[in-house]
Formats: structure tokens, sequence, C-alpha cells
């Protein structure tokens, strides 16, 4: 099989409501939904960097994935986005390959309609029906004959749980504080206490982002969120 192992990020991640860094577990079930979350499911899926492959353009395609990751959402969305073709075409993966990958994906989507996606917080939701979609279309594209846009719409639909993930959840939430402490104007509409709290919250976020503690980060940067929010 051409789809080499590749630990997801994907499934639920608690998310304690209080202020301290109380130690949370993953586990798979909706937690915390007035705070966020992330999915935590521990399946396997495919990506540009879980293809077997020496193909030069697919090796470099694979490394600008990986790369991706560390971006603010939008911009590491839109840099997977200029993978997806190349690794398609230079690896020629046949139908059978992209079959397999699509049956790993349909697995992920199964673990994640028993939990209940209408009770998962929006923005999870709508990336799950976005991976549904996209597993869909591929499936049709691949009766159709079309492996190449099947196993784009397949690593499509893959990145779409990866991006609600611990990692990826934690990246957009210190990302987000850390812009909102950079639009703060000088209209007194927040006090200098709250300021210099928010700052040390999203920088002690962006630390446990750095140190691979998600469920700290997203935390501190949910806290950091909520003192900057827009004042009347």
């Amino acid at each position: 099989m051409r789809w080499a192992a590749s630990a997801a990020i994907v499934g639920t991640l608690a998310v304690a409501t209080g202020c301290q860094d109380a130690p949370t577990d993953p586990m798979v079930g909706v937690v915390a939904e007035d705070v966020g979350g992330a999915l935590a499911l521990g399946v396997e899926l495919p990506s540009p960097a879980a293809v077997a492959s020496s193909e030069a353009s697919a090796a470099a395609a694979a490394r600008s994935w990986e790369a991706s990751w560390s971006l603010p959402p939008e911009a590491g969305r839109t840099q997977r986005e200029s993978t997806y073709r190349p690794v398609a075409e230079a690896l020629a993966l046949s139908p059978a390959d992209v079959a397999e990958g699509l049956d790993r994906l349909g697995a992920a989507l199964s673990a994640v309609d028993a939990l209940g996606v209408e009770a998962l917080p929006p923005g999870v939701r709508d990336a799950v029906h976005r991976a549904d979609a996209l597993r869909s279309r591929a499936l049709r594209a691949l009766r159709a004959g079309d492996t190449a846009s099947a196993a784009e719409d397949l690593l499509r639909g893959s990145d779409a749980l990866r991006e609600v993930g611990p990692r990826a959840m934690a990246l957009a939430w210190v990302s987000e504080a850390e812009a909102m402490l950079g639009r703060i104007s000088a209209d007194g509409s927040y006090s200098t206490v709250d300021v210099e709290r928010a700052r040390r919250l999203a920088h002690g976020a962006r630390i446990a982002l750095r140190d691979g503690d998600f469920a700290r980060a997203i935390r501190r940067a949910y806290y950091a969120r909520q003192l900057l929010k827009p004042r009347p």
C-alpha cells in the first residue's frame, strides 16, 4: 500500500473551564463545549507526508505540507492546498490505494458520528461536515475513474479533521490571542491589569504550544481572548 503510517492529529481534547492548569487527558467525547476544544480520535489518516515515495515533486510537497502546520490557520490551509495536486499527480496512486485511504477517513468520520456530530462545538462540527462532503466527492471521482481528483479530495478531507485536532486548534487559539493583543488601541477600554494578564496568558500559551502541551495552550489562549474581547 502507498499510505505509510502517520499519527493523525484528530479527536476530543478536554478543555478546563477554570484558569488553573489542571491536567486534561485526551478522550473520545464532547467536553467543555462552551469553551471549545479539539478532536482526538487516534485514527491514522492519509497525508502527503505519509505517502511512501522517492518522487522529487511529491517529496517537496510533503515538506511544504509539514511546514504548513506551523503557520497561522488561514496561511497554513492555503499552503496545504498547493500540495495536494503535486502529490496526486506525481504518485499516480492506484484506485485501491485511494480506496484504502477513503476507508480510513470513513472510519474516523464514523467514530465522530457516534459522538453526535450536531453536539460538537460549531467550528469542529463544520470541519466534520466538510470532511464528510470531501470524502463523498472523492468517492464519486473514484467511481468515475478520476483517481487523481479522488486522491486530492481524500487529502483535503483528512486535513479538514486535522485542522480541529489538538495541535492545530492550539495554534489557532494562540495566534488569535496574539493578534488581539496587537489590535488593542490606547482608548482606555482595557485596564492595564487586564492587558498585562492577557499578555502573560498569551505568552504562556505560546510556550505551552512550543512544548507540545496543547491542552494548556488552548486554556491559556482562551482566557487571554476572554480578557481582550471588545468592550462597549
